[in-house]
């Protein structure tokens, strides 16, 4: 947030949303251990897709029932579900964040905590949505994470 010079207290509480919705996504997923289980032993389906099949609602989808019942507004909302790299029409600010809120996503889901627990299989990385900001993402989390 520091780096693309936004000071917005709604939009730095966005990104607790998608934490949340992995954990309502593995109480889910608890309740149907077995179904998980074969869906991903038959083919090769990220959770996301699975939560989808099984839910008829994605992570993102998740994100914004929680963020309704956080009581956010709904900018905070659609820019939560823009997250997932799916909506081509974003513009500008909206745009930009979304993007560096996928990439931070995936970013962290690659730590080894989240490889081991299979979470980095969680969806589907849009490598396409993301390609014009990469580098500059790569430099901030290279300058942020050297000693």
């Amino acid at each position: 947030m520091s780096h693309l010079k936004i000071d917005d207290k709604e939009i730095q509480s966005a990104i607790s949303l998608i934490p949340a919705s992995i954990i309502v996504c593995e109480a889910l997923f608890a309740k149907r251990k077995t179904e998980v289980s074969q869906l991903r032993s038959v083919k090769a389906l990220d959770f996301n897709t699975i939560l989808l099949r099984i839910t008829g609602s994605d992570l993102f989808d998740l994100s914004g029932e929680i963020a309704r019942k956080w009581e956010m507004p709904s900018r905070i909302i659609d820019l939560i579900r823009s997250a997932s790299g799916m909506n081509e029409n974003l513009t500008g600010q909206e745009r930009l964040l979304a993007q560096w809120m996928h990439l931070l996503l995936f970013y962290e889901l690659s730590q080894s905590a989240y490889v081991s627990a299979g979470l980095n299989d969680f969806i589907d990385f849009k490598i396409e949505f993301v390609q014009d900001i990469y580098e500059s993402f790569t430099q901030v989390v290279q300058y942020t994470c050297e000693p």
